[in-house]
């Protein structure tokens, strides 16, 4: 089908497929080892039967968390830095996070 060959596809995987770590760091070759539904629907995506089923071209990729100077100061880590360096140039006082209380 003309449509096949057109579309790609790509499945964010997650690092929690390696949530029970038996190598670091993580390689193409180490095993998955997922200890969360999460991570066990991830390992189990439609990737491989996409590109196996209908020829297309399918794609994933395993994204861990990361750091950086771009990333949005909502993120509690970014608000812990942000504020631990205004609190050393004498601009604030303390740290406020908000409710911590995950549901």
């Amino acid at each position: 089908m003309k449509l096949q060959r057109q579309v790609r596809f790509y499945q964010a995987f997650t690092s929690e497929l390696y949530s029970k770590v038996q190598q670091v760091p993580q390689s193409e070759t180490t095993p998955f080892y997922p200890r969360s539904p999460y991570a066990t629907a991830k390992l189990y995506a439609i990737t491989l039967n996409y590109r196996e089923a209908y020829g297309m071209h399918a794609s994933n990729g395993i994204l861990f968390n990361h750091e950086g100077p771009t990333r949005g100061e909502t993120f509690v880590s970014r608000k812990i830095t942000r504020a631990v360096a205004a609190i050393n140039l004498g601009l604030q006082q303390e740290l406020y996070l908000g409710n911590l209380i995950i549901r």
